[in-house]
């Protein structure tokens, strides 16, 4: 499941088991996680330029704001290319229903006709 949010409990659990030096692997089978989240929470942890005694002493809300760091979305502002996209956008989104309007249409007009024909 997609940004499941893992339990305090269980980083307590995975700093505990990196400080004994298990694989990310064996954590993950331990956690029931994929080994990707806990790579990351580890990079995470590893960063904080605390030991594994100071993280395990840190309080729920404090361990979370080091665990849970919010994504921090790239600057596009000065990329030209994703600029021009920008402005075709709207374009393009109109096109693309109008289009798809048209070809439904085109298709209930024969259907329609083909009908007639039959009658």
């Amino acid at each position: 499941m997609a940004n499941k949010v893992t339990s305090m409990q269980q980083i307590r659990l995975l700093i505990q088991l990196l400080e004994k030096g298990y694989s990310f692997r064996t954590i993950a089978a331990e956690l029931k996680l994929s080994r990707q989240p806990v790579t990351e929470y580890a990079k995470r942890l590893k960063n904080s330029c605390l030991s594994w005694e100071q993280l395990r002493q840190l309080p729920d809300a404090e361990l979370s704001a080091i665990v849970y760091q919010p994504v921090v979305l790239p600057d596009f502002t000065d990329n030209v290319r994703r600029i021009e996209f920008n402005t075709k956008r709207c374009w393009m989104s109109k096109n693309i229903l109008v289009t798809t309007f048209f070809k439904r249409e085109l298709k209930a007009l024969a259907k329609n006709t083909g009908r007639s024909k039959k009658s």
